[in-house]
């Protein structure tokens, strides 16, 4: 007997978050770790009854050129906490050619609440520093999310990304384009 356990749709690439969300194939918004969801998506928390830590080192190629990764999280998500939360940090580099590079360092803090057993709402708030090819940028933003488990296999998560910025426009890829994560 098979079910279906996760529905997600996106336009984005969710790898480079964590090995949970990237063996389900990227849908880590509808279900991820309390660690990764300090990236996903901030909701997750809520769902969750204890404290995680997490620290992830990546390297591989990206369309940008070789890249590398490092992250930490600490995730707390007691029973005891009014609020679960997590704080995070993330520094992703990028080797783009023999005379420069990209580099992009992100703060991230989250809080979820969990409004019954199967329904939480979470807040995350960020600041991220790019260097892309000499030019400095400097952003503040801020996402939102809900998690859902309706039934026991299925679970739908729900993130709105950059709510709240106070950059212009980004160079992409590095700047997130405000959108809606399913």
């Amino acid at each position: 007997m098979s079910f279906i356990y996760l529905l997600f749709l996106s336009q984005m690439n969710f790898a480079q978050v964590g090995s949970t969300a990237d063996a389900l194939g990227g849908a880590g918004v509808a279900n991820a770790l309390a660690t990764e969801s300090a990236f996903l998506n901030p909701a997750g928390l809520g769902l969750y009854t204890d404290v995680q830590f997490a620290g992830v080192f990546r390297t591989g190629k990206s369309a940008l050129g070789d890249f590398r990764q490092y992250s930490a999280v600490i995730a707390d998500a007691t029973p005891q906490n009014l609020f679960s939360g997590s704080l995070a940090y993330r520094q992703r580099d990028y080797d783009t050619g023999p005379t420069s590079d990209v580099e992009e360092k992100e703060v991230l803090a989250s809080a979820a609440y969990r409004l019954r057993r199967d329904l939480a709402l979470g807040l995350r708030g960020y600041q991220k520093q790019s260097d892309l090819l000499g030019v400095q940028q400097d952003e503040i933003n801020s996402d939102l999310g809900i998690h859902w488990i309706p039934a026991a296999n299925w679970a739908i998560g729900f993130t709105q990304y950059s709510m709240f910025s106070n950059r212009d426009n980004l160079a992409y890829p590095l700047g997130l384009l405000p959108l809606s994560t399913l």
